[in-house]
């Protein structure tokens, strides 16, 4: 019963969004280009908002697991996903590989160290 409550609370979580990531990759096009409102880099920022999510939730893995160096890791895993997303997305018809998104990816995925930040000015006591 415990190993089902942690699978729900902890890798369910994180293979579901990891799984909307791949789906809404393997869609020609996300958007009509009158659907939402247009700004420069727009597609980036989705990316910065998208891996961070990610990497909170692979964070949160790894704080389970008590593992050393957590955030390294989930920085690395969730940028190895997004590396391996554009690769998938070279054989999606109207997607394409770029190595901008996939530093946006990255980026995303390392301000999961703004709450190791916050986390540390809470334990902070003058």
């Amino acid at each position: 019963m415990m190993k089902l409550k942690i699978f729900i609370s902890y890798w369910l979580p994180t293979f579901i969004y990891a799984s909307l990531i791949f789906y809404l990759s393997s869609m020609p096009s996300l958007l009509h280009p009158d659907a939402a409102p247009d700004f420069t880099m727009q597609d980036k920022a989705y990316h910065l908002i998208e891996y961070f999510f990610l990497s909170f939730l692979i964070l949160r893995l790894m704080i389970y697991y008590k593992v050393k160096n957590k955030y390294m890791y989930a920085i690395a895993l969730a940028t190895l996903y997004g590396v391996m997303d554009e690769l998938h997305q070279l054989f999606v018809l109207g997607r394409y590989f770029s190595g901008w998104d996939m530093l946006a990816n990255l980026i995303g995925a390392s301000l999961i160290l703004t709450i190791r930040k916050l986390r540390s000015y809470d334990s902070y006591k003058p």
